[in-house]
């Protein structure tokens, strides 16, 4: 039982780290700007109160009274918003609570039925989360509603980036730069390119529309300060000023695609999984990946070796498993086409006339329902008796 915990704890260890860390690093983020606040207000305060003693001969008592009233207002102003803050901060908490009382539950399930219940809620947070990454907010929230798990799906990351997709989808980069502006230090640190993509679009559309000159005062603006890293880049794009819309030049038509707005979608949804710690990919997928690839063999891909039990022979797994690894097996397992069950001392493996295996449990249940053996494979019709013992060394 022991070992088993460990195992269920490395698992978590591993698959649920962004769980925790979301929260974690949004209740970090709002403790360093509330800090921060803090300290400027008050380091402000003192100073303009040393002034006022430093004056205090010079400055008549209604003078000082009103200088002293709007401080303690702004002193009230900033005890309400630390308020807020502290308010937020314990939402968060409280939401942290939760998220380790569900993995909790993974470690503590004395039964079947808890173990259950934990398998289905995490089946739905992948599935909550996964609908999100693609933009299916509606969906989500629906699942999320269903389920009762919004304490334990991160909505909110993805609600407040919507409207920049939504931008981004028709073609606009002012919500996507808006963003940019208002986390360009976290950005900066993680040396983001997206302001520049978003700036060299805005230049790409200017040159399509034939506003040439508002093209060029667009990069005196903004693209002096991004020429250290996309030198390149930019020589290129401004090349567009002489290229016709219909260049055969391929670097320029890469520019003039339609394609490049999901591609500064993506880039977006990157960049802002990155700034909240989470996965580029979302866990559903990672999941399903990680269980093809383990059962994934070349017999997969052979139409005569489907086993009618291997969930990467299923045809649309099939195609999704083409990319990834095949597993490495140390033992081989000889399954039976006909049934899909593993043929062992049990279930002995018997060979017909023709040189087809089967398992010897569909070999009698074949003969006892039409009197004879019939080759699925081949048509072929053998009796019972034909069929011998097959040996694997």
């Amino acid at each position: 039982e022991k070992k088993n915990m460990a195992e269920v704890a490395s698992e978590l260890a591993v698959l649920e780290h962004p769980l925790l860390k979301v929260p974690y690093e949004k209740l970090s983020r709002t403790f360093r700007i509330m800090e921060s606040m803090i300290t400027t207000k008050m380091d402000e305060v003192r100073c303009r109160i040393g002034d006022l003693r430093q004056r205090a001969g010079e400055l008549s008592p209604k003078l000082a009274a009103e200088q002293l009233e709007q401080l303690e207002q702004e002193l009230r102003l900033l005890s309400s918003q630390v308020k807020e803050t502290l308010e937020s901060e314990q939402a968060v908490i409280e939401q942290l609570n939760v998220r380790c009382g569900h993995l909790k539950q993974a470690c503590s399930s004395s039964s079947s039925d808890d173990s259950s219940d934990f398998r289905k809620t995490r089946f739905d947070r992948m599935l909550v989360d996964h609908l999100l990454r693609e933009g299916l907010y509606d969906t989500a929230l629906a699942l999320t509603d269903n389920a009762g798990i919004a304490a334990l799906v991160n909505v909110d990351v993805f609600t407040a980036s919507r409207e920049v997709e939504s931008g981004l989808k028709q073609h606009d980069c002012g919500p996507a730069l808006a963003w940019c502006r208002q986390n360009a230090g976290r950005l900066a640190k993680k040396n983001s390119s997206l302001e520049f993509k978003l700036r060299l679009q805005q230049f790409v559309e200017l040159v399509k529309q034939g506003r040439r000159m508002e093209a060029v005062a667009h990069a005196n603006t903004y693209f002096p300060s991004c020429s250290d890293r996309h030198m390149a880049d930019i020589q290129c794009a401004m090349t567009l000023l002489i290229f016709p819309r219909g260049t055969t030049s391929p670097r320029h038509q890469a520019l003039f695609c339609e394609s490049r707005w999901q591609e500064l979608l993506q880039l977006f949804r990157r960049n802002n999984f990155a700034l909240h710690s989470l996965t580029a990919h979302s866990m559903l997928s990672l999941t399903l990946q990680t269980g093809l690839s383990s059962m994934k063999t070349l017999s997969c891909y052979r139409q005569n070796d489907h086993n009618p039990n291997c969930p990467v022979c299923s045809p649309h797994l099939n195609t999704l498993a083409a990319g990834l690894p095949r597993a490495k097996h140390l033992h081989s397992v000889i399954v039976c086409r006909i049934t899909g069950k593993v043929m062992d001392e049990n279930n002995l493996p018997m060979m017909l006339p023709n040189g087809n295996v089967y398992s010897s449990q569909a070999l009698l249940d074949m003969s006892a329902e039409t009197g004879c053996i019939i080759d699925p494979r081949t048509n072929e019709r053998f009796d019972i008796s034909q069929a011998e013992r097959v040996f694997v060394m």
